[in-house]
């Protein structure tokens, strides 16, 4: 059965007699146009936006009680994005908006067919946050992070600072040998969004600071085992939390 949550957390598991419809995996190559004496050139191919159905007929026992379950779904569409489980043993889903909704009333209010049309903008499934948490006090820290999918992620890292001051901060994945380095020094808590290319010491930006190669590229982590390097100078006691979610296509 169909499994939903919609931006507040909520959750709806649609009846058996309702199901996820084929799902598109289109891929889109853009083409630019050749001159003096014509022909194309692909450039990167992209993932195109996902669109599905989810369909089928609603039983109960009075029209009241249809009418109540089609007010709820309703209701529950309006707050998204929505997370989409094809079935609700799944441990994926995909983010989700509802384009349209049809509601078919047959045999005299006796059965409501339903059909909720789905566009999926960003066209990835995902896993649940997988969280890590190290200590870092010495002036290496080497750890390993397995992930799962069959693309690559950006995560979100945040050094809490316990106590003292770090300096000429550098994380770097040893497998994909992606790294992020920082001038200077901090005495506070630094949080790193790979995915939106955001860093803040505090509360402050300190994208100023950063080496042009994690500003094209960022930190990434690939399927399967990363091998996370972290550097720094100076005394002091953080603790790295990484956060990220498995992804497939």
């Amino acid at each position: 059965m169909v499994k939903m949550y919609n931006a507040s957390g909520e959750s709806i598991t649609l009846p058996i007699t309702m199901s996820w419809d084929s799902l598109n995996r289109g891929r889109r190559v853009p083409i630019i146009e050749i001159g003096n004496g014509g022909g194309v050139l692909g450039g990167p191919e992209v993932q195109e936006v996902k669109n599905f159905t989810l369909k089928g007929t609603i039983y109960y026992e009075t029209a009241s009680e249809m009418r109540t379950f089609l007010d709820d779904v309703l209701v529950f569409l309006e707050d998204s994005p929505i997370r989409v489980y094809q079935d609700e043993s799944d441990s994926r889903f995909i983010y989700a908006r509802c384009t349209n909704l049809q509601d078919t009333w047959m045999d005299g209010r006796a059965e409501l067919e339903l059909t909720i049309d789905m566009t999926a903008m960003d066209p990835f499934f995902y896993s649940v946050e997988h969280d890590d948490v190290q200590s870092f006090t010495a002036a290496t820290k080497q750890f390993s992070l397995f992930v799962g999918g069959n693309k690559e992620v950006h995560p979100y890292i945040l050094l809490n600072r316990n106590s003292g001051d770090i300096g000429n901060l550098k994380i770097t994945n040893v497998t994909t040998g992606r790294n992020l380095a920082l001038t200077g020094a901090t005495s506070t808590s630094i949080a790193i969004d790979n995915k939106n290319l955001m860093i803040l010491a505090g509360s402050t930006s300190i994208l100023s600071s950063v080496n042009t190669g994690w500003l094209l590229n960022s930190l990434n982590l690939v399927p399967g085992e990363n091998v996370i390097k972290v550097e720094g100078t100076g005394t002091y006691d953080f603790t790295v939390v990484t956060k990220w979610r498995s992804k497939w296509l």
